[in-house]
């Protein structure tokens, strides 16, 4: 296939991706009308070889504060009686990179970004995934105000607590770094590779992540994930219930 028919076949799936992604949002936010939409959907690097337009850059600076914002308000009005720490850590884990790109993935976001060529040979990571999911809030909020981003929140937070993980539980590797500096071993260190189908290590073809967690220079714990971030906190899950072996003092308490 030429590179011209290239383009106009990956042209062709994009703008399908974006109808589609166009009737989500019409028919679960009720916006039907989103002028903005096509910019969030652009990486910088589209926009630098089609002469420089928008890209989704300023949108993704404006969705992080709405999203800030509606998932405040959305876990104060559902969790009356946590306290600061709690709703920051269900914050946390709610708005992380992680959680934004299952969202956007899980939404097909990723098949309606338009890349540059280059950039294409490399796809949509997680980095992309979680801020076109910030881009989109953005290009919905100016379409439809604070209350259709108040939806899209909820959508957002549907998918980041789906796996029915305890919502505001601590996170391990909050935990083991906070005993680790009472303890005074220094910070855990963390080691993350991509993993194929087969768990082995790879650059394409990419399944999940593996973590590996040092302390003081010895490795506690591996652990995978769908994401970098699960990955660690796995690592650092398995590292908590190997520290009274390991001859490092106390373990940290329990929250």
């Amino acid at each position: 296939m030429s590179g011209k028919k290239k383009d106009h076949a990956t042209d062709e799936t994009l703008l399908a991706a974006r109808k589609e992604l166009a009737k989500w949002i019409a028919d679960e936010l009720g916006i039907s009308d989103v002028p903005a939409l096509a910019e969030a959907l652009t990486h910088a690097s589209y926009a630098h070889e089609h002469g420089g337009g928008g890209d989704y850059q300023r949108l993704e600076f404006l969705g992080d504060a709405v999203l800030q914002l509606c998932a405040s308000e959305l876990l104060f009005a559902r969790h009356p009686e946590a306290d600061e720490g709690a709703l920051t850590r269900i914050r946390r884990d709610m708005v992380s990179a992680g959680a934004l790109a299952r969202f956007a993935a899980v939404h097909r976001f990723g098949e309606a970004v338009a890349l540059g060529r280059g950039k294409r040979q490399e796809g949509v990571n997680e980095k992309i995934l979680a801020n076109v999911a910030e881009s989109v809030l953005a290009a919905i909020y100016l379409a439809g105000g604070l209350e259709a981003a108040r939806r899209y929140t909820d959508a957002v937070a549907a998918t980041a607590f789906a796996d029915g993980s305890a919502v505001g539980e601590r996170d391990p590797k909050e935990a083991l770094q906070e005993w680790s500096q009472r303890a005074k071993k220094g910070l855990p260190e963390y080691l993350v590779v991509a993993i194929d189908e087969a768990g082995n290590p790879t650059e394409t073809r990419v399944r999940g992540y593996r973590a590996t967690v040092s302390l003081a220079g010895e490795a506690l714990g591996n652990g995978e994930g769908a994401t970098k971030q699960r990955a660690e906190r796995a690592a650092a899950t398995i590292a908590l219930e190997r520290v009274p072996r390991t001859g490092l003092s106390e373990r940290p308490p329990a929250t």
